[in-house]
This record gives C-alpha cells, sequence and structure tokens, in this order.
C-alpha cells in the first residue's frame, strides 16, 4: 500500500501482500514518473561494474577448495541472496519521507541511535575497498610495464608512480555529477573483464582438463611455473564435490562476492521511472552476469592448474608471457573504473555523517571527494597491503550493509514492524512473521549475524598463521 499517496499510507497499516509490494509502482507518484534519467542498460552496467572487481581472480581458489558442483551451487546461492537484499534496499529507498537514500536515511527511520555507528561501517567498507583497488593497480602495472620495457628499472617500474598517476583518472571521473555519466567507464571495464575471463578460458583449453604427465607432475613448457601447491607440484584429482578443513577460509569469497549494496540507493535515485519492475530487472541481470564471470573464472581457472591453483591466477602463469600482461593490464582498468562506484557511496555516508540528510551542492561534493581521494592515495602510498584490520573492517562492514541492514530496514519499513500491534486476529497474523516478506527478513538478519562472526575469525586466522 506504500505505493499509493503519503495520505493513504498515513492511515493503512495493514502490511501489503509480497505481490501487491511488487506490482507498485516503487515511488508514491504515478509509474510513468521520472526521478532520473539512467536507462535499465546503463544502471545494469554500472551496478555490475560495482559487484566485479579484481577479487574475481581470487575464485579459482574457491572452486579448488570445494569442487566444481559445489562451488557453482555456492556462487547461484550467494547470487539469490543478493539479490533478494538488494530489492528490499532498493523498495526501502523509495519511501516518499527520503529525499536522499542512504543507510543513514534508512537507520533515521529505523534505529536512530546507531546511525552514526552505521555510516562509520559503511564509510570503513567502501574506504578500504577504494585503497585496494589503488594497491592493485600500484602492484600489478609495474609487473606489465617491465614486459613492455627494455629495463626493468626505473620512474615507470615505480609503485608509487603508477598509484599516483591512477589518481589523475579517477578523480577526474569522481567529480562527476551522477553515477549514471559512468556507464561508458563501466563499459570499459567490463570489456576487460570479458578480456579476462577469455584469457583463463584460452589456457584451460590449452593446457588443463586433466592434461598429465605419468607421475603426476604438470610440466607444460611456459606454464605452471608457479604453482602454488607445496613443495610437491601434483595436480591432484578432479574435485566435484569437496568440503575440507580450508572451507571456513575461502567462504567469505563467495559470500561477499556480490556485496554492491551501498550503490544501490544511487541506482534507485538516478534509474528513469523507477518502477519495481524496472529496479528488479537491473539488480537480476547485475547479479547472473556477475554469476557468469564469478563461475567462468573460478571453474575454468580451476579446470587449469587442479590443486596448485594460486590464490590470484594470475600467478600461475607464466610472468615472461604477453597474454598474463595484457591480463594484469585489463585488472587494473578494471580496479581504475571500479573505483568512483565504490567512491559514491562512501562520499553520501560521509556528507550525511557531517551535515545529516539532504541534497547538498556541487563545490561540497567536490571538496568531500577530493579529501577521499588524497586519503585513499596517502594509504595505498604507505602500505603494501590493507592489513588485518581492514579486513576486519570489510568483513564487519559487509556483514552489516549486505545481510543484517537490508533485513532491519525491512523489517520496520516494509514489514510488520512499520505497524503497531493489533488487536485484531489479522493484525496477530502479521505479527507472527507469517509471510514470505518478513520470514525472508528474519532469515536474512541471521544470516548475516553468523556471517558477521564466522568472517573476523576467518581473517583473524590468517593472521595468526
Amino acid at each position: 500500500n506504500w505505493g499509493m499517496n503519503r495520505t493513504v499510507k498515513h492511515h493503512n497499516n495493514t502490511m501489503a501482500s509480497p505481490v501487491d509490494i511488487e506490482a507498485a509502482p516503487l515511488t508514491g507518484s504515478s509509474p510513468t514518473s521520472t526521478v532520473g534519467k539512467a536507462s535499465v542498460p546503463s544502471s545494469i552496467l554500472n551496478l555490475t561494474n560495482t559487484v566485479l572487481g579484481a577479487g574475481v581472480l581470487s575464485l579459482p581458489l574457491f572452486f579448488k577448495e570445494v569442487g566444481v558442483v559445489l562451488g557453482i551451487a555456492l556462487v547461484f546461492a550467494a547470487g539469490v541472496v543478493a539479490i533478494y537484499g538488494l530489492k528490499l534496499l532498493g523498495k526501502c529507498g523509495q519511501r516518499e519521507d527520503i529525499e536522499v537514500p542512504s543507510y543513514a536515511a534508512m537507520a533515521n527511520r529505523t534505529i536512530p541511535k546507531l546511525t552514526k555507528i552505521i555510516d562509520v561501517g559503511v564509510i570503513s567498507l567502501t574506504f578500504g575497498v577504494c585503497c585496494a583497488y589503488l594497491m592493485i593497480i600500484g602492484d600489478l602495472m609495474p609487473l606489465a610495464y617491465s614486459h613492455f620495457a627494455t629495463a626493468a628499472d626505473g620512474f615507470f617500474a615505480a609503485r608509487g608512480f603508477w598509484i599516483i598517476a591512477a589518481m589523475f583518472v579517477v578523480i577526474p571521473i569522481s567529480l562527476l555529477p551522477s553515477m549514471d555519466s559512468l556507464k561508458v567507464v563501466s563499459s570499459l571495464s567490463l570489456m576487460a573483464i570479458i578480456g579476462l575471463c577469455l584469457i583463463v578460458i584460452s589456457f584451460a583449453f590449452s593446457y588443463g582438463f586433466g592434461v598429465t604427465i605419468p607421475e603426476g607432475y604438470y610440466a607444460k613448457p611456459g606454464v605452471f611455473l608457479n604453482g602454488c601447491g607445496g613443495e610437491t607440484p601434483q595436480l591432484g584429482l578432479l574435485k566435484i564435490f569437496h568440503i575440507g578443513s580450508n572451507i571456513i577460509n575461502v567462504l567469505p569469497m563467495v559470500i561477499f562476492a556480490y556485496t554492491c549494496h551501498p550503490n544501490i540507493f544511487i541506482i534507485v535515485e538516478e534509474l528513469n521511472n523507477p518502477t519495481t519492475e524496472r529496479l528488479n530487472k537491473v539488480v537480476t541481470t547485475s547479479v547472473l552476469i556477475s554469476g557468469a564471470v564469478y563461475t567462468t573464472v573460478g571453474v575454468f581457472g580451476y579446470l587449469t592448474f587442479y590443486d596448485q591453483t594460486c590464490d590470484n591466477i594470475l600467478k600461475n602463469y607464466d610472468d615472461t608471457s604477453l597474454i598474463v600482461s595484457i591480463a594484469r593490464i585489463a585488472t587494473c582498468i578494471v580496479s581504475l573504473f571500479s573505483y568512483p562506484m565504490v567512491l559514491y557511496p562512501c562520499r553520501t555516508c560521509v556528507d550525511t555523517m557531517i551535515f545529516g540528510e539532504g541534497k547538498r551542492g556541487y563545490i561540497i561534493q567536490v571538496m568531500q571527494t577530493l579529501v577521499i581521494c588524497i586519503a585513499t592515495l596517502v594509504v595505498a602510498l604507505s602500505l603494501k597491503s590493507l592489513g588485518t584490520l581492514f579486513s576486519l573492517m570489510g568483513s564487519i562492514g559487509s556483514s552489516l550493509t549486505a545481510f543484517i541492514l537490508p533485513g532491519v530496514y525491512s523489517y520496520y519499513l516494509l514489514g510488520p514492524g512499520k505497524a503497531p500491534p493489533s488487536p485484531t486476529a489479522e493484525g496477530r497474523k502479521d505479527r507472527t512473521w507469517s509471510s514470505m516478506l518478513t520470514r525472508g527478513d528474519v532469515l536474512l538478519f541471521l544470516w548475516g549475524c553468523v556471517v558477521m562472526v564466522a568472517a573476523p575469525y576467518t581473517v583473524i586466522s590468517a593472521a595468526l598463521k
């Protein structure tokens, strides 16, 4: 019923069925109204670019630990959970009483005492990801440059040079007035992702699929120079369904693989004619594309190296190969153009934390953008790795934004939590969480609580090792 006008919403406390909610337009105006100028295809490009990043290169290790069939099933399950959480946040973000949708705006209407803490959680997550993108560029570009240069050292081989050079690209892009303006760079980023997929597939067909030597060693010329299987570089057997002792350490790879939830509010705000059907199309298509990329790189990367698969698939390939150098450049392009996507929600949280809700002028946005960019630049130049602290903050922030808060916001803004207890039988039925929507809210919240405990454990255990 909250898809109707404001007067009706304030006087009707009965919860609409999931079917009614799906059928209603997301805004309080007519289905033909327009809130933004972004089309569905451009929104899909931007959201997909937010999901996909350099982390896709670690998916072959995940398939090595769990097997092909179980790995595909878990990638699919994580995608379903992501779609559900994104849809809930999208519906919450289109309430008429919210001028600029954000996690803070939702918190002010549900758990206002925790608004600042939630802002800090989202900022820590997005800020850490931005730093990681710069570090990836600083680590990979000197290696790619060394392949084409006559001398392996020099000014252009320095890590800091490429990080600073990246800032001259990301700052102008990040200053664009809307995320819809980034659809061109998102297209370039997705083209680079497709290139990575083709490289991994080509190596699998050339050297993988169980091609072994009688002794069990992998000795194809020019490949497998950097196996990560221990002192004895054996391929091992193909794993179809495997649950080993290391599974707890690799599960966060797929659990957090679709974390793009802070950007859904920007997508909703800029989407033209933001009906539920159009928003669902953006969310579902973006997650399906991302899942297809994860599965392709993960499966074919694993089928190339089996038990010798490294935590970054590029480590397995010949460092002197032209194709690998191209793959490194493609990874840097993805990181370069994903940076502005993550900066947008970080800037929104910084803005609401300082000034509160509402829209600010462009000059203030420019100042906030420059401060965030300079801060990430300093961190990226100062550290070789984000370390345990940033990893802990990232795991906690991802659990909050992707699972816990979507469940809480949906329960209070869409479900029976939005209405006071009713003495009628219908009201009591709603309060027993009998509807599908509410059960999903609670399950998503509980799952987030489990992940928030388990994910930091994996980070700490890895640090201790």
